[in-house]
């Protein structure tokens, strides 16, 4: 689960992870924070969140716009990374993740993306690269995009969005299919499906429509 995290405070949990709930202090260490997007206001740095968190995110689909995404250009966002993020948390005991990006296929997309925003970070402290992933059930597709996010960057990678679009396939047997695969690759650190939350609008998420337990999806994705 992570949290969002603003230049002001710490916010409100991010609907969609293991819990919704707001965790206490002594608890607070297993969450992690993002910061999302670019702030709206002046930065205001405390240090209060690293006896919080072991990890950090940075921004959230800096590579495209709608559906989450926050359409940040490259310049942009190492600029903004390396203040934010690096000066004020590198070096002090925190795990720092990199933007974390869509499957997109296209050159301003996915990897494309973070191969320029890596190769401008370059004294940027990166310990994981983040990836999203939403496409059909094709297991061997997902599989096949994760080896190749890995081999781009060498570094653990943090799947902390996936799922199987609406209509697009058996996400309950897609995540039979694929859940071995993230729990026995060593250089996948965590994994997150998309999300707990009630399973309306043939979405496949986690929870039945009526709130009542977990959906077929959320009993397979709980049984691993």
């Amino acid at each position: 689960m992570y949290h969002f995290y603003t230049p002001t405070k710490i916010g409100a949990p991010l609907a969609g992870f293991k819990t919704s709930a707001m965790p206490n202090r002594s608890t607070l260490s297993r969450y992690v924070y993002t910061l999302r997007t670019l702030p709206k206001s002046a930065f205001l740095y405390s240090d209060s969140l690293t006896n919080f968190s072991k990890n950090i995110l940075s921004f959230n689909e800096p590579d495209q716009d709608g559906g989450g995404g926050t359409l940040i250009p490259v310049d942009v966002a190492v600029e903004a990374h390396k203040r934010l993020i690096q000066q004020p948390f590198a070096g002090k005991g925190l795990r720092i993740g990199s933007p974390s990006v869509t499957n997109g296929g296209e050159d301003n997309k996915g990897i494309g993306y973070l191969t320029k925003f890596m190769k401008k970070c370059t004294d940027c402290q990166i310990d994981f690269v983040v990836a999203h992933y939403y496409g059909t059930d094709n297991a061997d597709t997902f599989i096949t995009y994760l080896k190749k996010f890995h081999d781009a960057f060498q570094k653990p990678v943090w799947v902390t969005e996936f799922g199987v679009n609406p209509n697009q396939g058996d996400a309950d047997a897609f995540l039979k299919a694929v859940l071995p695969f993230l729990e026995t690759t060593s250089w996948i650190e965590r994994y997150a499906y998309h999300m707990v939350a009630p399973d309306v609008e043939n979405k496949s998420y986690l929870v039945k429509a009526d709130g009542s337990g977990l959906s077929k999806f959320g009993a397979t994705y709980a049984s691993f």
